[in-house]
């Protein structure tokens, strides 16, 4: 019953959108709205700037400059910190595990800004997130799964697209900690950002949703949030549509492995990102603090990063945790 308001509700919203959108009134609010949010990113730019000048020091780079200053940022406090301290600790066994076993890893978002910014947490992230290639999936899932300590599952989301990534967590429910897992798959030898071969992933992105709008109807559960699917059916039926796009898509893409790009499982849609890198730009990793331990990183990482999120030692504008309510 729930997932139908929220799809009537879906439906009434843009609806009214399309009806609005027909008025010149909207579009003067939109155009007024467009001129005031660039003044206040401007006027917020500038204040940045004289923020950063006030902290230099003499010879000092920029650069220099934000990375001392985020690196001697204090370290969250209460709830959220124990938040931190239960994710590093099954990081720490994971991690472990993973260089035992000789599986490539390396964080992922803003694990990685973490890492690289502040040797550890962002004082305000809550969450764990670690890149992987699609090629060890079969093996780390044969690994996990021979460990009591640790679940290792699939867990999907389709209230917007249809996602989904392997997480381990404690089989002890009452231990706090979980690390999702990017995956990434081989191409050929494709520049950084290349926007032909992110254009084919795509295609193969667009296939995975048709396939699941018709697929929905024959599910008993078919809004997903961050969960395993229990039914039985359910799972075989999600489990083979996306095995079905990886043929297609492996036989068009995959070939001899010297560029990696995001797999169509995950979030590589955000903003301008397009999540393609060269290998040399990853190898050989450099390891570099993350609270109590070391984590390997990209040769470049400045290069994965920037093409995220742009200016990733800029001031942020949100400071406070984006999944966990404390």
């Amino acid at each position: 019953m729930l997932e139908i308001w929220e799809s009537e509700e879906r439906d009434l919203k843009e609806l009214l959108k399309k009806i609005l959108r027909k008025t010149p009134a909207y579009w003067e609010q939109i155009s007024t709205r467009n001129m005031l949010n660039t003044r206040i990113a401007n006027l917020e730019k500038k204040q940045e700037m004289m923020f950063w000048w006030s902290m230099n020091q003499p010879g000092e780079s920029m650069r220099e400059t934000k990375l001392r200053v985020y690196l001697n940022m204090p370290k969250a406090e209460g709830k959220i910190r124990q938040h931190q301290l239960d994710y590093l600790g099954i990081l720490e066994k994971t991690a472990a595990i993973f260089e035992a076993n000789g599986l490539t890893y390396w964080p992922m978002g803003g694990t990685m800004i973490g890492a690289v910014r502040h040797n550890g947490f962002i004082p305000w992230d809550d969450d764990l997130d670690i890149s992987m290639m699609s090629e060890d999936k079969e093996k780390l899932f044969d690994i996990f799964n021979s460990l009591d300590e640790f679940i290792i599952e699939e867990v999907y989301w389709s209230d917007n697209l249809l996602l989904r990534c392997p997480r381990i967590r404690y089989a002890d429910e009452s231990k706090n900690g979980c690390i999702d897992i990017f995956l990434w798959e081989r191409a050929d030898d494709e520049a950084n950002g290349d926007p032909v071969l992110w254009e084919k992933r795509q295609k193969y992105a667009r296939m995975k949703e048709a396939a699941f709008k018709e697929l929905k109807p024959s599910l008993k559960q078919s809004l997903f949030k961050g969960e395993a699917i229990r039914d039985p059916q359910d799972k075989k039926k999600v489990e083979q549509l996306f095995e079905e796009i990886y043929a297609k898509q492996r036989q068009e893409i995959q070939k001899s492995g010297n560029t990696i790009y995001g797999q169509i499982d995950m979030w590589f849609e955000a903003g301008r990102w397009k999540g393609v890198y060269r290998l040399e730009d990853m190898l050989p990793m450099k390891k570099v603090k993350f609270e109590t331990m070391e984590l390997p990183v990209p040769k470049n990482y400045d290069e994965f990063l920037t093409m995220q999120y742009g200016d990733w030692l800029s001031l942020p504008g949100m400071v406070s945790p984006k999944h966990t309510q404390f």
